[in-house]
């Protein structure tokens, strides 16, 4: 699961396989394919992309189809991450780890604005990147350029700095944590939190596992001393 594959130059390929696996090329003549439940696959102007399609079925994922098709810049554009849905490429984005399918892209000043809907969630919001890579969600520009303000902003984490690992608080001290050292933004944050079980109450130790993999974990779990696989 979550495997990737990367390759360059003329004539490279790549390939990856398990649900939710990237596979990514660059180069003339290129090549990638991507196999499993929510695969993606992504590439330079002219490369050839092969991205599989598995639905829900009977509580298990069956293979019914996918695509091949080539970058054209038009269709399909250039380094933009695509699955595959009712045998049709839709495009994907996983900034800060979140996953959402993307309804229209603009570019405005240096900023690239997304209107994004997250997986799981019905209502719409708004991705806004920054051109050196910073990017936050929100319901609006205004509220994605507000988190993105606070993440880029020197945060206050003192509070934080006498909590142990064993020391046991509540959901909403460690969220407000979280966002505080890694500077995670409030959609992308909601949007995990409503993708899990979460607890009332948990040790801090307890949080840093079950975010392992979110955005800024290593800070979260580098602030606080964590050193577990």
């Amino acid at each position: 699961y979550y495997s990737t594959a990367a390759s360059s130059g003329y004539y490279s390929t790549a390939a990856s396989s398990g649900d939710s696996s990237k596979a990514e090329c660059a180069g003339k003549y290129s090549a990638c394919s991507a196999l499993g439940y929510h695969a993606a696959v992504r590439g330079d102007l002219g490369s050839l992309l092969m991205c599989s399609e598995y639905v829900w079925q009977n509580d298990d994922k069956i293979p019914v189809g996918g695509f091949a098709l080539i970058v054209d810049g038009r269709f399909i554009k250039p380094n933009c991450w695509y699955i595959c849905e009712s045998g049709t490429p839709v495009e994907v984005d996983f900034t800060d780890n979140v996953f959402s399918r993307v309804l229209s892209t603009r570019k405005s000043g240096d900023f690239t604005i997304k209107t994004v809907v997250i997986d799981g969630r019905d209502e719409q919001s708004v991705l806004v990147i920054r051109a050196d890579g910073v990017a936050a969600h929100g319901k609006s520009v205004r509220d994605a350029k507000k988190d993105l303000i606070y993440k880029i902003s020197t945060r206050d984490t003192s509070a934080y700095k006498s909590w142990k690992l064993t020391d046991k608080k509540s959901a909403t001290e460690l969220i407000g944590a979280y966002r505080a050292i890694t500077g995670a933004c409030f959609y992308g944050t909601r949007a995990f939190c409503e993708s899990i079980k979460l607890p009332k109450s948990a040790t801090v130790q307890r949080a840093i596992e079950i975010t392992r993999g979110q955005y800024g974990w290593d800070k979260f779990a580098k602030f606080f001393g964590y050193t577990g696989k």
